[in-house]
């Protein structure tokens, strides 16, 4: 059974302190060791996020990479900070978990531990976002990213479909924040964009995953498919300009949410 059809942060903290204690010698050091355990304590530490009066909501922005996310987070969330409010602006993985990426992402680590490191830093961030006292939270990819790329990958494997819509697999996880982001968008872009966009881009910042999504035409529509699946999940285009886009995304955002973006 997989990560996201089980008891999923349980499942994670399990499969992440075994490694740590069967893991090669000199894969990690002392001192990542220390603080994978820090980061697992706290992954671990799930609460209900209660809002304070004046919060407004959580945005998430997903989409395969090319789409725009980073820049139209940071162009989104500048944009609301300019309007008074009090964001807290983040992503997944957390930039505190970049300098460990490529020791999860290449043997001898197995596809059960890696899976359970990105997860662990979908629960990092839902720890953040449920303490925060900021007004809006807005996210650069979160869980959506993760069961997209998790379910494309066991069809794969097992030479099957990846499950229909409606099914458990693309709901919110029960362990995992709540209430859920108030709003889920996904931004698509024709593949010829796409591939304009990724240009520029370092190898250096893409995971595993996105290696394989960067190489494989056909993966890359089943992920996307897969977004597709899941639970209130908004499409946008973002193959227009920057200005574009994020108006587009700002306009769903004052929609959805009791903001001023006037």
């Amino acid at each position: 059974m997989s990560l996201l059809n089980a008891s999923r942060c349980a499942a994670v903290v399990r499969d992440l302190e075994s490694f740590l204690k069967t893991a090669p010698s000199g894969l990690l050091s002392v001192a990542d060791t220390d603080f994978l355990r820090v980061c697992i304590d706290k992954a671990a530490s799930q609460t209900t996020h209660v809002p304070r009066p004046g919060f407004r909501g959580c945005l998430v922005l997903e989409g395969l990479d090319g789409a725009g996310k980073s820049t139209v987070h940071q162009r989104v969330a500048d944009l609301l900070k300019q309007r008074g409010y009090n964001v807290l602006s983040i992503r997944t993985p957390p930039i505190e978990l970049a300098h460990l990426r490529p020791i999860f992402d290449n043997p001898p680590v197995s596809k059960e531990v890696r899976q359970a490191f990105y997860l662990m830093g979908n629960y990092l961030a839902a720890n953040t976002i449920a303490n925060t006292t900021a007004d809006l939270v807005v996210v650069d990819r979160w869980w959506a990213s993760t069961v997209a790329y998790q379910q494309v990958r066991l069809a794969d494997e097992q030479n099957g479909q990846i499950p229909p819509q409606g099914s458990s697999v693309y709901s919110w996880p029960s362990d995992m924040f709540h209430p859920q982001p108030t709003l889920t968008v996904l931004l698509s872009v024709p593949e010829a964009v796409r591939l304009q966009r990724m240009g520029a881009r370092a190898d250096a910042e893409l995971t595993l995953d996105e290696h394989a999504l960067q190489n494989d035409r056909a993966f890359r529509a089943r992920v996307l498919n897969a977004y597709r699946m899941i639970d209130q999940i908004v499409e946008i285009d973002a193959s227009g300009t920057q200005d574009e886009v994020v108006g587009a995304v700002v306009n769903k955002l004052a929609q959805t949410f009791s903001v001023d973006l006037a």
